[in-house]
């Protein structure tokens, strides 16, 4: 069974990766936390979707299309996979960064494959005789 968070989290990710936004948008960014408590960091629309280049909120429908923040939980000593670089803009994320509470690590962008060539045969062509 899937959480509300978890299908809104599959839909943004489905739309960021359909529009093509890699360099705002790509989500190679892991956070880790080292504290032996859970971290909750909520995503303002402010900072979080103008960084991230579109909004991400939640929008609540009948009440004249109010956007609600989402949030970012960290479990105690977890991590959390695939964010968007859009989280590294947020002043709480830094200043815990930059305190050693959490890490962050960014994924390097895999590398285009190229086709293989084809080999050359090697050798003079003759069959080795015994």
């Amino acid at each position: 069974m899937t959480t509300a968070f978890e299908r809104s989290e599959k839909t943004g990710r489905e739309r960021s990766e359909s529009e093509g936004r890699n360099s705002a948008g790509g989500r190679n960014v892991t956070l880790i936390n080292n504290t032996r408590r859970m971290k909750v960091y909520n995503l303002p629309h402010d900072t979080y979707c103008k960084a991230l280049g579109h909004c991400d909120c939640d929008v609540i429908p009948g009440r004249e299309g109010r956007r609600i923040c989402k949030s970012l939980t960290l479990p105690a000593g977890g991590f959390q996979k695939e964010l968007p670089d859009a989280v590294l803009q947020l002043e709480e994320i830094l200043r815990d960064i930059s305190t050693g509470a959490i890490k962050a690590h960014r994924l390097a962008e895999p590398e285009k494959k190229s086709t293989p060539t084809r080999k050359t045969k090697s050798g003079s062509g003759r069959k080795r005789t015994r």
